[in-house]
């Protein structure tokens, strides 16, 4: 008899664990949850402020890859200052968009962190949570080929957390989403302190017109 309990226990153990499993991967087709999360990325807006951005495409290869259902990637310019920052999205199974990180998405084209370890950087945003993010510089030999700052954090209906362990943290989730913003920088410790200041500056004014984007339905 304990013997059929301890069986039955493991096999049910095993449905579930299926069942998120599958949840997370959109195993069974998107869902309709997953459907409007993926629709929120073409509510984000392309200018704000005195920032305007051009679309980019992605390779349909690479999103296949990274296991999004859709992205957002765009080249933003502050028309007053002359500052750059690209931003790129996606949205996802939790499960696909939480196992991918930059030091190995980046790998894939040649950048290598620049530092041990990425940072953990803390910005208030107005009527948003606190949020974290992780940010790290990244670098590739050769000549003609820039220092890039890369930040990023995932995040559920707009607010955003520098997570240790995605797959952990999101996966009841059955949508993620990853923000990725990224600024060249020159090779001196000054200018990537003063690149950071600037993707501080842009997300405090970006990231209020994607909360309302992304917020959950009701």
């Amino acid at each position: 008899m304990l013997k059929s309990i301890l069986i039955l226990g493991a096999v049910a153990g095993l449905v579930v664990a299926g069942v998120v499993e599958g949840l997370r991967t959109n195993r069974w087709g998107e869902s309709e949850g997953a459907a409007t999360a993926t629709a929120g990325l073409t509510a984000i807006p392309a200018s704000f402020g005195d920032w305007v951005s051009t679309d980019r495409k992605m390779d349909p290869r690479i999103q296949r890859i990274a296991g999004a259902t859709g992205y957002m990637d765009r080249h933003y310019r502050n028309q007053k200052t002359g500052q750059v920052v690209d931003v790129l999205m996606l949205c996802g199974p939790s499960g696909s968009i939480a196992a991918h990180t930059p030091d190995i998405c980046f790998a894939g084209i040649g950048y290598a962190m620049k530092e041990p370890t990425p940072v953990r950087r803390n910005l208030s945003v107005p009527s948003m949570e606190p949020m974290t993010y992780w940010s790290a510089r990244f670098e590739k030999d050769g000549p003609n080929y820039p220092t890039l700052l890369v930040n990023w954090a995932w995040g559920v209906h707009g607010e955003w957390s520098a997570s240790e362990a995605p797959r952990r943290e999101f996966m009841l989730q059955h949508s993620l989403y990853k923000l990725y913003v990224t600024k060249r920088v020159a090779e001196t410790d000054k200018d990537a302190i003063q690149a950071a200041a600037a993707v501080d500056m842009f997300m405090t004014e970006f990231l209020p017109g994607v909360k309302v984007a992304l917020a959950e339905p009701g």
